[in-house]
C-alpha cells in the first residue's frame, strides 16, 4: 500500500472564491475528505509620501524658533 499525494496548483487556487472549501478523494471502498479556507488578499495601503511633509514642516518650525531665539538674544 502506497501514499497518495494531492496537490492543488497555484493557478487553480486563484480560481477559488474566499471561504471554506471541501476536497474529497475517492478510493475503492473508501473516501478521504478535508476542508481548507481561502482568505481574501490583505489590502495594502499605497506609499504616497504624504507623511514626509510632517517631518519637513516640524524641522522648519524648529529651525525658525531657534533662529528667532538667536535674533532676540542679540538685541
Amino acid at each position: 500500500s502506497g501514499s497518495t499525494y494531492v496537490e492543488l496548483t497555484a493557478a487553480y487556487m486563484k480560481t477559488l472564491a474566499a471561504g471554506t472549501h471541501t476536497l474529497s478523494v475517492y478510493f475503492t471502498g473508501d473516501t478521504a475528505t478535508t476542508t481548507f479556507t481561502i482568505s481574501k488578499d490583505a489590502t495594502k495601503n499605497p506609499t504616497t509620501g504624504a507623511n514626509d511633509f510632517v517631518g519637513v514642516a516640524a524641522a522648519a518650525a524648529v529651525m525658525a524658533l531657534l533662529g528667532s531665539a538667536v535674533l532676540l538674544r542679540k538685541k
